[in-house]
């Protein structure tokens, strides 16, 4: 409670003392000013440029990752020294969002920095790559050439010895080729320089729809053959009804013809996709009349008709001719007379026409013949060899009418077999050339063949020797000689341009980081009397009076949550002024409910009149454990009492922290006069017996009357000022 407001509550309790203090205090009242809120407006404290600071921590971990994975990517980055903001404690919060905003910024530039490195190495490593490339492929090339080149003159020399012996070769072939014009019109000659252009499938594609006719099959496609006998060279030969067949054994089904009724009756059978000329697939159909009985009483003539193209057709005790017919399987469409033929004599398709056959015991020999060729040709892979006169015995194949079965004819077959190194019907490809006759230059796109002793001209039985209208003795085999292929002479390659990429330059980019230094705001204030309250009223820029007893509050803002540095000395420094006289000091808290005296020491020098509280290493420990919390500084109390009338206490405190020094705001008061010596009262004279024989009353009583009287006059003058002041 102040002084004003001891005054007043005695006043308004006590109307008489107040009357009496009335005239006494109101000069004194009136003199003093009057105090509001508004005077304890604290002011913003200055700071040197030496003045560092609490370091106050922002995170900066995802900008150092961004550094990391940019330098790990190539890009040069630049760290500048850190930038530092200086930041008092209500800026704190916001400055620090700055910053925070300020390193997502420089990790977007970072990140931006790596994409495009990145982008540029990619570009330049696939660059880098293709060039490789270029350059392996270009060494390889010339590595081959030069490696080729060596060979080449190897090869060159031999080339020319070949060319000198093909040359003679040539000569002869010349010299001993024979060409015939046979009695039925063909040319026939002793060598083909063609091979077959159509081409069977090895792979035997089965069809097994109908054979076509007016006959019914004695066994179907559908039946299971009979395979039970085997042939003197391990093949399968397949039984019907007494009757054996042969180069049937690979077929998954037969059709079965017999009896005298199929003499003179057409049995179609077409193959699908069965062959391929010039690597389009063809169909082929085979049109077979069987046209005389050729066997004894005791037999019966017969056909049997395979499932598959190569094992094709067998015929026994008949005499027959058969059309082939070719159509593509694509469209249908029959092939044409250019499709079959080639240019001059070769041929672009042979058939298995010829057969050199023993019959009747091997004593002649018989042909398969057609008259829709203009060509006969005895290939250099047949069977056959060294032909002389006629006729020719002992020599056999699986085709045309069956095979005699005497010990000569099977002997001539095996040793024919060995001589050409392949079974004769396992290559379907060459066994058209290898079993003696073929045919070209076919004047029918639907050519008829005829076989067993047929007549050729009216297509009846005829005999046996006079189906030997192709055969001239004298016309053998003569290959022709194979022209040596010349080597070819390696091309120097020309290597391919190499375009060496430019490695790209490293992105750059920026990283800085920033030091926010909250930088403390000491605080001062001056409080009336010797108080330990520290919120109690301020009465800066009050008057008072000589001999009052003053006390300045020294205090400073909260040391901030995230300290990354620690408090290693804290000072509070106060040079007062000469107008007051220290008397104590005492150390409080915010609330004022702790005693920190045992961790403050202070000084005061008499000399200087500087005063000092430095707070103890022990409770700066406490201040630095708990770095992540708001930490309140202790609030230094300094007791004094004004000893100067007339004069400004003007008075700023400095707080010393580490190797900071922060200046306070100032306080002012000022003094009124010097009061004067109160005046010694003088001796009261000893009063005189009053005289009362005229009546009169004391005078004493008649002054105090006065004065009262006085009183209530200056009462009722001073009334609304009075009342004022009480109201208070």
């Amino acid at each position: 409670m102040t002084n004003k407001t001891v005054v007043k509550t005695k006043l308004q309790k006590n109307w008489r003392t107040a009357v009496m203090l009335a005239g006494v205090s109101l000069p004194m009242i009136t003199g003093v000013a009057s105090i509001s809120a508004d005077d304890n407006t604290s002011q913003g404290a200055s700071t040197a440029d030496k003045n560092k600071g609490i370091d106050v921590a922002v995170d900066h971990s995802k900008l150092d990752d961004a550094v990391k994975q940019a330098q790990a990517a190539g890009v040069k980055v630049t760290t500048k020294d850190p930038k530092v903001i200086t930041s008092k404690s209500t800026d704190l919060e916001r400055n620090q969002k700055a910053i925070a905003e300020d390193y997502d910024s420089q990790i977007k530039a970072i990140t931006a920095a790596v994409e495009k490195q990145k982008k540029a190495d990619a570009d330049y490593n696939d660059k880098k790559a293709k060039a490789d490339q270029v350059k392996a492929a270009n060494q390889a090339a010339d590595d081959k050439y030069q490696k080729d080149t060596e060979q080449y003159k190897v090869d060159e020399a031999q080339h020319q010895k070949d060319m000198t012996k093909y040359d003679d070769d040539l000569k002869k072939y010349e010299a001993d080729t024979i060409t015939h014009e046979n009695e039925d019109g063909k040319t026939q000659s002793n060598t083909s320089d063609t091979d077959q252009a159509m081409k069977m499938d090895k792979t035997r594609p089965v069809d097994n729809s109908d054979v076509e006719g007016d006959i019914k099959p004695k066994q179907t496609f559908q039946d299971k053959p009979n395979f039970s006998k085997t042939a003197y060279d391990g093949g399968k030969i397949m039984s019907f009804d007494g009757q054996d067949y042969w180069g049937l054994g690979e077929s998954t089904g037969v059709a079965v013809f017999s009896g005298h009724d199929i003499i003179g009756k057409t049995l179609t059978k077409t193959y699908k996709n069965s062959v391929t000329v010039g690597g389009r697939k063809a169909n082929v159909t085979i049109a077979l009349t069987p046209t005389k009985f050729t066997g004894t009483s005791d037999q019966k003539p017969s056909v049997a008709i395979s499932n598959n193209l190569i094992d094709n057709f067998n015929i026994a005790h008949a005499s027959y001719k058969f059309q082939l017919r070719f159509n593509w399987s694509d469209d249908g469409k029959e092939l044409s007379l250019d499709e079959l033929n080639g240019a001059n004599k070769d041929s672009k398709l042979f058939f298995l026409g010829g057969s050199l056959t023993p019959h009747r015991s091997g004593k002649a020999n018989e042909y398969i013949q057609t008259n829709d060729a203009k060509n006969a040709y005895i290939g250099n892979k047949s069977f056959v060899s060294n032909i002389k006169g006629a006729p020719q015995d002992g020599i056999t194949s699986y085709y045309a009418v069956a095979a005699d079965k005497t010990a000569e004819a099977t002997k001539a077959q095996d040793e024919q077999s060995k001589k050409s190194g392949k079974g004769a019907d396992e290559d379907p490809e060459n066994f058209a050339q290898m079993v003696g006759v073929t045919f070209g230059e076919f004047t029918t796109t639907q050519p008829t063949f005829y076989g067993g002793g047929v007549n050729t001209t009216n297509g009846e039985a005829a005999d046996i020797d006079n189906n030997h209208f192709m055969n001239f003795d004298d016309v053998a085999f003569n290959p022709r000689p194979v022209k040596p292929t010349p080597p070819t002479k390696p091309v120097k390659p020309t290597p391919e341009n190499v375009v060496e990429p430019e490695k790209p330059q490293s992105e750059t980019a920026t990283q800085q980081l920033t030091t926010l230094l909250d930088l403390p705001t000491p605080t001062k204030d001056v409080k009336a009397d010797e108080t330990n309250d520290a919120n109690a009223k301020s009465i800066d820029k009050q008057e008072v009076k000589v001999g009052d007893k003053l006390t300045y509050a020294l205090r400073a803002d909260a040391l901030p949550k995230d300290r990354t540095t620690d408090v290693t000395s804290l000072t509070y420094s106060d040079k007062l002024p000469v107008e007051v006289d220290y008397e104590s000091a005492t150390v409080t808290t915010k609330d004022g409910k702790t005693d920190l005296s045992k961790f403050v020491t202070f000084d005061f020098n008499k000399e200087t009149h500087e005063f000092t509280a430095k707070v103890s290493e022990d409770y700066l420990k406490q201040i630095n454990q708990a770095k992540n919390v708001v930490q309140e500084l202790p609030i230094i109390m300094v007791h004094v009492k004004a000893n100067k009338a007339n004069a400004t206490i003007k008075n700023q405190y400095n707080l010393l922290l580490n190797d900071g020094s922060y200046q306070s705001n100032e306080v002012a008061n000022k003094t009124g006069d010097q009061p004067k010596a109160p005046e010694k009262p003088s001796t009261p004279e000893t009063p005189k017996t009053p005289n009362t024989s005229y009546g009169e009353k004391p005078k004493g009583l008649l002054y105090a009357s006065l004065a009262a009287v006085s009183l209530v006059v200056g009462l009722l003058i001073f009334w609304k000022p009075i009342k004022k002041w009480f109201n208070k």
